[in-house]
């Protein structure tokens, strides 16, 4: 049974319009508010709004927004529309819809589904196998028919993390085997990345890594939806934050050539170790920052980051990020 938080927003107030909006201490309302929700170790935060600007403002903070119907009566009303918007209540798979983009991994991008680019892409890198592992049989089908392997998994599973660590006991791969863990919704990736994260894993006997490349502009680094990382003299990862590490007391923008890295969402680790890492209770740093490779750090497990000196590639979470990628790839 898992257990989610939904929070009920509406801009106009009786008394303070823009309620929600109003800052404290430096962040705006309705933030603490999922701040504490996600303290209390739910394994989803929701703010229901029918709001854009609340709606823009969660999302920004990386929790997860739904607008609604502006006509609900109160915020029951509001939350069982969000029951239905999600399909927590039916047997629609998590991972095929997505909050703006529904059947994400399907969308056809120059010709070839989403999925098919990040297949590719893990192909080129040189990997002895590629597998897509989804809770989704129409996913499951088209990764078949275009000749790569998929493994059908349960769809309660809370993270891509987790998934993966059933592929494992699936496959019974050994101990020694690295696995590269991609995000589906990053048909850009560099193969040159993954082969770079894998054969540094294997070089320097690494359990845990992943990638990080330097901030070019103050925008990048002030946004919360970019994770930066602090890294030491041998890059081992000191800590992950939404925030803006390390921050140059005297200018922001001074950070960006004193070591301010954005993370890349690409981890490598072990099968050994993987298997260790999910038998881990979530940690706190994890739940207040919303980012899983925390309960390593938490848990004195050392994570080696690999400098990416190319592009930061971009993933594909609106409707704006798909059209600006099917631009690059040359679809219509």
């Amino acid at each position: 049974m898992t257990f989610k938080v939904v929070i009920p927003s509406r801009y106009n107030s009786t008394r303070l319009a823009g309620k929600p909006l109003i800052e404290i201490a430096g962040l705006p309302m309705v933030i603490h508010v999922a701040r504490k929700a996600r303290l209390s170790g739910a394994d989803e935060v929701v703010v229901a709004t029918d709001d854009e600007r609340i709606f823009n403002c969660v999302e920004e903070f990386g929790f997860r927004s739904i607008l609604t119907d502006p006509n609900h009566f109160s915020g029951t009303d509001r939350i069982n529309e969000v029951l239905h918007q999600t399909g927590w209540d039916d047997e629609t798979p998590s991972r095929y819809n997505s909050t703006r983009l529904a059947g994400k991994p399907l969308i056809e991008i120059a010709g070839l589904p989403m999925v098919i680019h990040v297949a590719r892409k893990a192909r080129l890198s040189g990997a002895d196998e590629v597998v897509v592992a989804t809770d989704d049989e129409r996913i499951f089908n088209c990764v078949e028919e275009f000749g790569f392997r998929s493994i059908l998994t349960d769809p309660n599973h809370f993270s891509g993390t987790d998934r993966i660590n059933e592929v494992l006991h699936q496959t019974g791969w050994d101990d020694e085997t690295i696995i590269v863990n991609l995000q589906g919704d990053e048909p850009l990736m560099d193969p040159l990345l993954i082969n770079q994260v894998a054969n540094g894993m294997r070089e320097l006997g690494v359990e845990y890594a992943t990638a990080a490349s330097a901030f070019r502009n103050l925008d990048d680094f002030v946004s919360p939806n970019n994770v930066k990382v602090v890294l030491g003299v041998d890059d081992y990862a000191l800590y992950f934050s939404r925030s803006m590490i390390p921050y140059d007391k005297s200018r922001a923008e001074d950070s960006l050539g004193q070591g301010a890295f954005q993370h890349i969402g690409i981890y490598g680790y072990t099968a050994k170790f993987l298997k260790l890492f999910c038998s881990l209770p979530k940690s706190n740093l994890e739940n207040i920052e919303g980012l899983e490779q925390l309960r390593a750090i938490e848990n004195h497990h050392k994570i080696k980051v690999f400098r990416y000196e190319g592009s930061h590639s971009i993933g594909v979470d609106t409707q704006e990020d798909l059209e600006k990628i099917k631009k690059i790839l040359g679809s219509d």
